[in-house]
């Protein structure tokens, strides 16, 4: 983890509190358990559908540099993992950087699209602390998890990290972005809940607990039913929670006093 994560904290609380700021706006979930508001005119709307889809990618671009860390340090090989996360972070503010001042609502301006990323790089970071869980040598000297030491254990670990990561395109790229653009054309038709997990057939939840059927060799940090939910349950949760700092604008598109 770099520098920036030292004001994570006070960073989170100052995008929540801009978020909340726009009270006035129609919530996404009239429950409060998803955050975030309706997108109120067409082009606010089309920079959040494209600022939630790139925190959805970056989180998984580190994702994936925890993958290949591991992968590499399992076999004593080098790996830059300061580096890769570095690309993920340059590629997420290039992609924000293409968006055009007045596209957005004033809580997706520049500085808050740029302020976005270290909460979803936390949250990649949590996330390996779950899924690299066995005993071994820390992947690195500040992040949480650990190298295994076995061959099986690694298998299992790549792969419920990977079924996390479809997790984050799922809840993210469609339950919340569905859910969004429908409101948005004052249709109520979409069951959100459902396409999250409460559909026992098609929701990212089934999917998750499904490919989680196929896992074999895994530590016992991860060889109970309970321990995968737990990382489901915490990407939920942080992709509810956080859902708001994309899903942000007032009906006026600007923050309510």
């Amino acid at each position: 983890m770099r520098g920036r994560h030292v004001s994570l904290a006070s960073t989170l609380a100052l995008l929540l509190a801009g978020a909340t700021a726009a009270s006035a706006g129609t919530p996404l979930d009239p429950t409060g358990e998803v955050t975030g508001f309706v997108p109120p005119v067409r082009n606010f709307a089309k920079c959040e559908r494209f600022t939630n889809k790139r925190a959805a990618l970056a989180t998984i671009c580190i994702m994936q540099c925890h993958k290949k860390a591991v992968a590499l340090a399992y076999r004593s090989l080098a790996f830059d993992e300061e580096a890769c996360e570095s690309t993920c972070h340059d590629k997420y503010q290039q992609n924000v950087d293409l968006l055009k001042p007045g596209s957005c609502p004033p809580c997706l301006d520049s500085q808050h699209r740029t302020d976005l990323y270290p909460i979803y790089e936390n949250m990649a970071e949590q996330i390996a602390g779950l899924t690299y869980c066995d005993a071994g040598t820390p992947i690195g000297s500040d992040d949480p998890g650990n190298v295994p030491t076995l061959d099986n254990v690694l298998k299992c670990e790549q792969q419920v990290n990977l079924n996390a990561a479809k997790v984050i395109k799922c809840i993210k790229l469609v339950c919340h972005r569905k859910l969004a653009d429908s409101l948005a054309n004052r249709d109520q038709s979409f069951n959100e809940p459902d396409c999250r997990r409460n559909d026992a057939i098609k929701s990212c939840l089934a999917h998750y607990q499904l490919a989680n059927q196929k896992l074999v060799g895994c530590p016992a940090c991860l060889d109970e039913p309970a321990e995968l939910q737990a990382v489901f349950d915490q990407l939920e949760g942080e992709l509810d929670d956080d859902n708001g700092l994309t899903y942000c604008a007032s009906p006026s598109g600007a923050f309510v006093d």
